[in-house]
């Protein structure tokens, strides 16, 4: 009765204080871009030369952060402003809600009240979470209470005193259609550009983005590479590397320029962290490549090389990871071969799903090594397996999934009976994908099925 009494308190106050509200869809409430935002930094984009794309990357703010820091230090450090330390609690409420904003507009503090627009949101992807669809009451306060405070800090009453902060995250929102509102990209871009004169950091890269894939605008490389250059020089690591790459392979219509685009590499890897090793990638990748080898800029140095890679491998970037578990395995240069420690790191990729590190892993399996690795195999045919169920992995990483598969059953390795029928299958898969072995295997398989009959 007690439960069905505050309910209904809860339904009318919100009568009250929102008469003109829209009912919210509770999918809509809370984009995945900020649906975890205390847990997980909110996303971005960073141009992948060895893949083609654009991926999202994390940073939480335009301020550096240490990743050891706990979820209320990061709160507390980037928006508390005096010696007093304000947690805001998760309102539970309707009232509390309503409490809580009276408390921040006495305040008068910016920083508070976008602290406070974070907890309202992240409060809503919790009541999400709990699945309540009886009675939506306090979400539907949570999200528009946000809307508020969001808004009036991020475009303020005439368009001064504005918060860049909340104009990215307001940005955001409009981008993907998140907190209740409407998708608009032209909106976002505006926002975007309008934190970037306020010197904030992850929008200025943002619109580098938005002008250079044409979202929210027009498609404008000179803009894009002015916003991806002020950005850069503001020590913004997924810029530095973006600028590292136009340079070296001349895209956005830019001259290619080695020199400058390895001082950039250089500037991004001296900033690396789990989020951002790339940088350090590359530039181990070009001495064993040996791409730039005739270029002055860059100086042989196979051991800082290996260095570069063992840092990003410990950052958790699966190429660099792949890349040591093929150094330690041929040995070449300044590795020497090592099966304990090419294992390790085919293990720790292969573990996170890259296919290459599992095929790999399957071949040691199927040899074994004396002392490391046992042979074995069933465990080669189930990492092949592993590799083959891939979803993000190349198409020829693939296409060699696919035919290892097809010889263990073709074989008889790892499963307990021999099937030409289903290793056709895997072979017609590879050959689909350009793997000459298996359209090779199909012909003999054809041949065999239908001998020819000498007269």
């Amino acid at each position: 009765m007690l439960t069905s009494l505050q309910e209904e308190a809860e339904r009318l106050s919100l009568e009250e204080d929102y008469p003109n509200r829209t009912i919210i869809d509770p999918s809509e409430i809370i984009n995945t871009e900020l649906r975890d935002k205390l847990h997980t930094p909110s996303s971005q984009w960073y141009f992948d030369e060895y893949s083609g794309l654009y991926r999202q990357n994390a940073s939480l703010s335009h301020q550096k952060l240490d990743d050891n820091q706990s979820v209320c230090s990061r709160k507390r450090s980037i928006f508390t402003t005096n010696d007093e330390e304000e947690n805001w609690p998760t309102p539970t409420s309707v009232e509390q809600v309503h409490s809580l904003r009276k408390k921040a507009n006495s305040m008068r503090d910016r920083r508070k009240n976008l602290d406070l627009c974070r907890t309202l949101m992240d409060a809503a992807c919790q009541e999400l979470r709990k699945k309540k669809k009886q009675d939506l009451v306090l979400d539907e306060v949570l999200v528009l209470e946000a809307q508020k405070i969001l808004k009036k800090l991020a475009i303020g009453a005439v368009g001064h005193n504005t918060d860049g902060d909340a104009q990215f995250l307001l940005a955001n929102c409009y981008g993907v259609g998140g907190l209740g509102l409407t998708l608009n990209r032209e909106r976002a871009f505006s926002l975007y550009i309008h934190a970037s004169k306020q010197n904030h950091v992850e929008s200025t890269y943002r619109a580098g983005v938005c002008y250079e894939i044409g979202i929210g605008t027009t498609k404008d490389y000179a803009r894009a590479i002015v916003y991806y250059r002020k950005a850069a020089n503001l020590s913004h690591v997924e810029s530095m590397y973006k600028m590292a790459v136009i340079l070296l392979r001349g895209y956005c219509g830019q001259l290619i320029n080695t020199r400058e685009a390895i001082t950039w590499l250089q500037r991004a890897a001296a900033l690396a962290n789990s989020q951002n090793p790339h940088a350090l990638y590359v530039l181990a990748m070009f001495q064993f490549t040996e791409e730039f080898a005739d270029d002055p800029a860059m100086i042989s140095d196979p051991s800082y090389a290996l260095e570069l890679l063992h840092q990003s491998a410990q950052l958790d970037h699966l190429p660099s990871q792949v890349k040591l578990g093929e150094l330690y395995e041929t040995g070449g240069g300044p590795v020497e071969p090592d099966d304990a420690i090419s294992i390790y790191w085919y293990t720790k990729a292969a573990e996170r799903g890259n296919a290459d590190a599992a095929l790999a892993l399957s071949s040691w399996y199927l040899t074994g090594s004396v002392g490391i690795l046992p042979q074995s195999d069933r465990e080669a045919y189930l990492w092949a397996i592993k590799a083959a169920s891939s979803q993000l992995a190349d198409r020829w990483t693939i296409a060699k999934a696919y035919f290892l598969v097809g010889m263990y059953v073709d074989r008889g390795i790892g499963i307990s009976h021999t099937s030409a029928e289903d290793a056709k299958i895997w072979f017609k898969r590879s050959a689909a994908l350009g793997h000459k072995g298996a359209v090779e295997m199909i012909s003999k398989q054809d041949a065999l099925s239908c001998p020819t009959v000498s007269k």
